[in-house]
């Protein structure tokens, strides 16, 4: 079952199918395309699953860079997680 995250911010994430076993997280603003997350292997994709389900925001939150054209969140201090945008 695919997902979809809505938040006040007017943010909505919409997981969808991507490869193997993977989804990937889309993000919007109100109609807008701003990016793409794509983790890299299933515990990846659950501990961003469980960031959504808690509430948090992907630009809220500050998970893009300054330049908004890539997107990197780290899971711990060397650990890259998402790095498409």
């Amino acid at each position: 079952m695919m997902r979809e995250w809505k938040h006040d911010c007017n943010i909505t994430i919409k997981e969808e199918p991507y490869i193997n076993n993977l989804s990937r997280f889309t993000v919007y603003q109100n109609d807008s395309l701003l990016g793409s997350f794509y983790p890299l292997h299933i515990d990846e994709m659950a501990f961003l699953i469980e960031e959504l389900d808690k509430g948090a925001c992907p630009v809220c939150e500050g998970w893009e860079e300054k330049m908004k054209d890539k997107c990197e969140w780290r899971k711990g201090d060397n650990n890259p997680f998402l790095e498409t945008w």
